[in-house]
């Protein structure tokens, strides 16, 4: 499928990409999974990112691998900055 040709579908081809990506697959495996290219997958990946730096202001990194014992998902994590943030 190509991403270009189709831009109504465009918001769920990326909810289906980020969905995936949180559940632990990588993005050629997605990509084969949502019939994408990498280059679809990426950019996808990329403006959910982007859509997250300006939601918190600032860039959205995951903690450092190795950092402690509590593992977090990314959503746990997200909404752990957030309330960080509004102290």
């Amino acid at each position: 499928m190509d991403a270009r040709k189709a831009p109504e579908g465009l918001y769920e081809r990326r909810k289906q990409v980020v969905r995936l990506s949180k559940t632990g697959y990588g993005p050629m495996a997605i990509a084969g999974l949502a019939g994408l290219s990498w280059g679809a997958v990426n950019a996808a990946l990329k403006a959910e990112v982007d859509r997250l730096e300006k939601l918190t202001g600032k860039a959205a990194k995951p903690p450092a691998a190795g950092g402690g014992d509590k593992k977090l998902t990314a959503d746990e994590w997200l909404a752990e900055k957030l309330k960080k943030s509004a102290k």
